[in-house]
């Protein structure tokens, strides 16, 4: 996200966090706006909805790395294995 790189290599640590903290806020608001369990309760397909959401998770679990390198891990071992998205939505196939 813009800020965090300049904050980041100028060790402005909470610069970079706060940065990150935003874009956690904004996808939360983005998701909460889809409500994409009101769909999946519909029967419909939320796949191409929510594809865009997983690769703003993967990048935030890697900007995370160097403050929470095992949350940051998990993150991505999750979004890899597809255990965050069923586990978030399990109707998902």
């Amino acid at each position: 996200p813009q800020g965090y790189i300049e904050a980041f290599n100028s060790h402005a640590f909470d610069r970079a966090l706060g940065v990150l903290w935003l874009e956690v806020g904004r996808l939360n608001r983005a998701i909460e706006q889809a409500k994409p369990w009101e769909v999946l309760h519909r029967g419909e397909p939320i796949g191409s909805t929510v594809e865009p959401w997983l690769g703003d998770l993967y990048r935030l679990a890697y900007w995370l790395h160097p403050f929470l390198p095992q949350t940051s891990e998990k993150i991505g071992a999750a979004l890899r294995e597809g255990r965050l998205l069923r586990n978030l939505f399990p109707r998902i196939k």
